[in-house]
């Protein structure tokens, strides 16, 4: 499970295995071991990770589906996403979202 959304996250953050892989101090072989589930992060590396992207570790791993839980909105609700989209265009309307945040300043 870990292998595809971490995939999603690298994508979305426009990051290479390599770039990944300098980042944890690994080969990109490694990120694409990870990719692929052929093997698994430790566990400090999930923590790393999920920081990193700001998700959850539940997220990465399979336990939740909401890549960021509690992600208000300003009017402090939740920003309601519909259910049919794809775990990469939950990423993509999270992205849009803080470019939106960032643009406004």
């Amino acid at each position: 499970m870990i292998g595809h959304r971490l995939y999603l996250l690298r994508k979305a953050a426009g990051l290479s295995q390599a770039e990944l892989g300098d980042m944890l101090s690994v080969s990109h072989h490694t990120i694409c071991s990870y990719e692929k589930d052929k093997s698994d992060p430790s566990d400090a590396t999930k923590v790393w990770l999920a920081r990193h992207f700001q998700t959850t570790v539940d997220y990465l791993v399979g336990l939740s589906d909401e890549p960021h839980p509690g992600t208000a909105a300003p009017s402090g609700h939740l920003l309601p996403i519909p259910e049919s989209l794809t775990e990469e265009q939950c990423i993509m309307v999270r992205d849009y979202a803080a470019f939106l945040a960032e643009r406004n300043g």
